[in-house]
C-alpha cells in the first residue's frame, strides 16, 4: 500500500454581490438623458398600461391605477399588459379589478399554446404576464409555453412574430425575455443562438432594426433598440459591451429623446400617437430593466443533486430546474461532462453520459427523493426541496447513504461510519458495502457500520455494493495533515496574498494566489481569478477542493469550468498548473446585496 500524504491550502476571499435585477440599476443614473423630462410626459399620458409600466421603471412613486379595474376585450392580448401593469404596480391581478384577469387570459389557451395559432407574441407576452402574476413554472401552461416558444425558433436563432415568417429582432428578444423568465438557464444554446441573430440586427449607430433584410428599409429605431435592451437586461448583459463603431444602444437611444421628453421612433421622426408607448419601452430598457419589472420575476431555484456512473460519481452539486432533465443540462454546464439525449416515440431519453452508453436493461435512471416518478424526466417539474439522483444502472436499484458523526479522526485511530438503504420510506442498514481508503478496502457488518483507517490526509468516501446505487460521499479528515508549507495573509476586502516556503519532504506543493477579491457581481456577469499550483515534491499528485462560508461560494465557485465539488486535476512532479476560479451570479439570484466570504481548500494525494 502507497501511503496518501495530503497537503492542505486554504485562504479567504470576499466579493461585493448586487442583486442588480431588483435592488439597484445597471446603469448609472447620472447619465445623460432626461429622465424627468421621460417622466412628465408619461405622466402627461397615463391611461395606458405601457405608461404605467415606463413609470414604474422610472422610480414614480405616484402612478394611476384606476383605469385597470376594467379591463376587457376578446383576445389574450388585451389582458397581457394590464396585468404586467399591476404586478408592477404590486396589485393582484386576480382581485384588482371587475374579474380575475389571470383566469380569464388563461381561457385563451389551447392545443399548447396561448391565443392566436398564427402568432407568438401573444405567447410571449402571455407567458410574462403569468409570470408577473406570481404563477409557478411547473403550472402546465408556463411549461407548454416554455415548450412551445423554443420549438418555433428559426435556424437563423430568431424567432418571427407570425408562425413560419422570417426572424425579427423585436420578437427575439422578447422570446430571450420570456424564455429567461420562464427559467430558462441563461447558457442555453437556445440563448446563445438568439443573441448571435441580435448582433446581425446592429446597425453601426449601435442601435437596432427590426428586420436587417427589410424591403422597406434597415435603419435603426427606438422600439427595436429598446427591446434589444431588454433582452439584454434580463441576460444581466452589460449593454456597453455591444458597442458598434464606437456607439452602443444606449447612446442612440439617447438621440432619439426629444425636447418634450418623448422619444421619437426615429431620428427626427417626430411625435406621433405611438410616442407613448416608444418612450415607455425606453424608460424600461434605458433604467436597466426588463419584463416583467417588480419582484415578480421568479427567484432562481437551486436543486440538490448527483450523477452516479458506472465506475464513479460524475457531478453532484446543485443546479437549475426546472424539471429532472433539466437538471443533466444545466449540470452539465457546471461539470463539464458530455451528454446524448435521444427523441424517442415517448419523449426524449437521456442514453448517455461520458462512456455510459444504454444498452438492454442497463441505462440511465433517475430518482427523486429517493423514489423513481412516475413521469418521464423531461415532463417531472421539480418543487421546493426537491432531491435529484441519476444513476447508471439497472432500475429498481436501492438507493445507499452513508453518513458518520465524526468526520475528523486522531490520527492512527479509526473512523466509523453507517452505511443504510432506502425501501419503502425507511432507512434498513447495509452489510457488506465496501468502502476503500489508502489502498485498504473495509466491509460494512450486518449493523451497516464500517470501520477503516488511513495515513493523515483527506479522503472522500463512498460506500458501494453490486445491485445498489453508490452512496454520497463523505469528506474524512485523518490527523494532522501537514500545511506548513503554505503561510497566507488576507484581509476582510478580499485580497489575497500568500507565499509559500517548500518543506523538505520529497512531497509538496505550494499555491501562489495573488489578488482573489471578485470585485463588485451582478447576475451574468461572471469575475474571474487565477492562481497556480506547483507540485514541487518529486511524484505526482492529485487535487481535489471543498468550499465553505456563503452559499455564493458554495453554489457558484467553479474551478476549470467544473463546480469546485468535482474539480480534480493531477499536477506532475516538478511542474506547475494554472487554475481558473470563476465567481458567476445567475439570473433571479435570490441572496442579499453586500460582503461574502468564504474559505476554499485544496488538497492532495499521491497518484
Amino acid at each position: 500500500m502507497s501511503p496518501k500524504l495530503n497537503k492542505i491550502f486554504s485562504f479567504w476571499f470576499s466579493v461585493i454581490a448586487i442583486f442588480s435585477l431588483i435592488l439597484s440599476p445597471l446603469y448609472n443614473s447620472a447619465l445623460a438623458y432626461n429622465q424627468p423630462s421621460a417622466l412628465n410626459y408619461l405622466q402627461a399620458h397615463s391611461t395606458s398600461a405601457w405608461s404605467t409600466l415606463g413609470q414604474v421603471a422610472l422610480g414614480s412613486s405616484s402612478v394611476s391605477s384606476d383605469y385597470l379595474k376594467n379591463i376587457s376585450g376578446n383576445s389574450a392580448t388585451d389582458f397581457e399588459t394590464p396585468i404586467i401593469a399591476l404586478a408592477a404596480l404590486g396589485k393582484d391581478p386576480k382581485t384588482f379589478g371587475s374579474t380575475d384577469y389571470v383566469a380569464k387570459l388563461k381561457t385563451f389557451f389551447k392545443d399548447g399554446q396561448i391565443g392566436d395559432p398564427s402568432s407568438i407574441n401573444d405567447d410571449i407576452f402571455g407567458s410574462l404576464a403569468l409570470v408577473s402574476a406570481k404563477t409557478p413554472l411547473t403550472d402546465e401552461v408556463l411549461v407548454a409555453e416554455k415548450n412551445y416558444i423554443l420549438g418555433l425558433q428559426n435556424s437563423d436563432g430568431g424567432w418571427a412574430l407570425s408562425i413560419g415568417g422570417t426572424s425579427d429582432s423585436n420578437t427575439t428578444a422578447l422570446a430571450i425575455v420570456a424564455l429567461t423568465s420562464l427559467g430558462v438557464n441563461s447558457s442555453d444554446n437556445s440563448i446563445a443562438n438568439a443573441l448571435n441573430y441580435l448582433k446581425g440586427c446592429q446597425n453601426s449607430d449601435g442601435g437596432f432594426t427590426y428586420d436587417p433584410h427589410s424591403p422597406y428599409g434597415s435603419d435603426s429605431d427606438s422600439s427595436s433598440t429598446s427591446w434589444v435592451l431588454w433582452a439584454l437586461n434580463s441576460l444581466g448583459i452589460n449593454q456597453s459591451s455591444w458597442s458598434k463603431n464606437g456607439h452602443s444602444p444606449y447612446s442612440y437611444l439617447e438621440t432619439n429623446q426629444t425636447a418634450e421628453g418623448f422619444f421619437s421612433y426615429q431620428t427626427g421622426s417626430g411625435e406621433d400617437s405611438f410616442s407613448p408607448v416608444t418612450t415607455a419601452y425606453a424608460a424600461i430598457a434605458l433604467s436597466g430593466k426588463t419584463l416583467p419589472i417588480f419582484s415578480s420575476q421568479p427567484q432562481t431555484q437551486l436543486f440538490d443533486f448527483r450523477i452516479e456512473g458506472s465506475a464513479e460519481t460524475v457531478c453532484a452539486g446543485q443546479a437549475q430546474g426546472p424539471t429532472a432533465l433539466d437538471i443533466i443540462k444545466n449540470a452539465a454546464v457546471q461539470c463539464g461532462f458530455n451528454y446524448s439525449i435521444k427523441q424517442m416515440s415517448f419523449g426524449p431519453y437521456l442514453s448517455q453520459i461520458e462512456n455510459d452508453t444504454a444498452s438492454g436493461q442497463t441505462g440511465w435512471m433517475y430518482l427523486v427523493n429517493n423514489v423513481s416518478p412516475d413521469a418521464g424526466a423531461s415532463d417531472y417539474q421539480l418543487e421546493k426541496g426537491d432531491q435529484v439522483l441519476w444513476y447508471f444502472g439497472v432500475y429498481g436499484w436501492p438507493v445507499t447513504r452513508l453518513s458518520a458523526s465524526q468526520t475528523e479522526i486522531t490520527s492512527g485511530q479509526n473512523a466509523q461510519a453507517l452505511v443504510e438503504y432506502y425501501k419503502d420510506g425507511s432507512w434498513f442498514p447495509l452489510d457488506q458495502a465496501m468502502v476503500t481508503i489508502g489502498g485498504n478496502s473495509f466491509n460494512s457488518d450486518s449493523a451497516g457500520n464500517e470501520q477503516f483507517t488511513a495515513p493523515d490526509g483527506y479522503y472522500k468516501i463512498s460506500a458501494q455494493k453490486s445491485g445498489y446505487i453508490r452512496s454520497n460521499q463523505v469528506l474524512f479528515k485523518f490527523g494532522s495533515p501537514n500545511s506548513s508549507s503554505v503561510n497566507l495573509t488576507a484581509n476582510i476586502s478580499g485580497e489575497v496574498q500568500g507565499t509559500s516556503t517548500p518543506p523538505t519532504s520529497t512531497i509538496s506543493f505550494t499555491v501562489d494566489a495573488t489578488n482573489l477579491d471578485f470585485g463588485n457581481l451582478t447576475p451574468n456577469s461572471p469575475s474571474e481569478k487565477q492562481l497556480t499550483i506547483s507540485n514541487t515534491g518529486s511524484v505526482d499528485l492529485n487535487f481535489n477542493s471543498s468550499v465553505s462560508g456563503d452559499p455564493v461560494f458554495t453554489n457558484y465557485l467553479n474551478i476549470n469550468n467544473k463546480t469546485w465539488q468535482n474539480f480534480k486535476t493531477t499536477v506532475n512532479a516538478k511542474t506547475s498548473e494554472a487554475q481558473t476560479l470563476k465567481l458567476s451570479l445567475p439570473t433571479g439570484f435570490p441572496g442579499a446585496p453586500g460582503q461574502k466570504s468564504g474559505k476554499l481548500i485544496f488538497w492532495a494525494s499521491v497518484k
